[in-house]
């Protein structure tokens, strides 16, 4: 049923993150949607995210960046239905939502912090419509999952940290 999705709309993903295209492709969605980053400027919800709960926040923030994206395209030269799909997550530890790290040095004290203890990850995902180049929040949603992180030595951290990898994810 996803396979033949493309066939009957346009799917754009409003996202640059290597995970996103992960998850569409083992869906059965590979070579069926675009990428189009969105310009939404997450910086804009920096003083916001931390004054609602995480949930509410990966919502508005996943809802921003699918509308952003919609509401630049226009209308399908095949006629078919344009559905814009925009997501964000978060890392929350005590309460504290946790950002992307600036550097490595931020890198390891996430990870110090989140070693051996359980935290939780907040998805938000939004879903656009755009037809006759108009776009339309059609839902959104949040999925929310505690997380048991192991005890990860100083070796680990460094290890990790040098791989580059937590440089691009909430939490590290």
């Amino acid at each position: 049923r996803l396979a033949s999705l493309p066939s009957r709309c346009r799917l754009i993903l409003a996202s640059q993150s290597p995970r996103r295209r992960e998850i569409l492709d083992m869906m059965g969605l590979a070579n069926g949607y675009e990428v189009i980053v969105s310009s939404f400027d997450e910086e804009t919800l920096r003083d916001y995210k931390h004054t609602v709960p995480p949930e509410e926040y990966v919502v508005h923030s996943a809802s921003c960046k699918a509308a952003s994206v919609a509401a630049t395209l226009e209308r399908d030269e095949n006629g078919r239905r344009t559905l814009v799909v925009g997501s964000d997550t978060t890392v929350a530890v005590d309460g504290t939502v946790l950002d992307k790290p600036e550097d490595e040095d931020e890198a390891r004290r996430m990870l110090r912090r989140l070693s051996g203890r359980t935290h939780e990850v907040h998805t938000g995902v939004a879903l656009y419509g755009s037809s006759n180049a108009y776009a339309a929040p059609l839902s959104s949603f949040a999925v929310s999952t505690r997380v048991a992180f192991v005890r990860l030595s100083e070796a680990d951290v460094d290890a990790y940290v040098k791989t580059g990898e937590p440089m691009d994810k909430a939490g590290a």
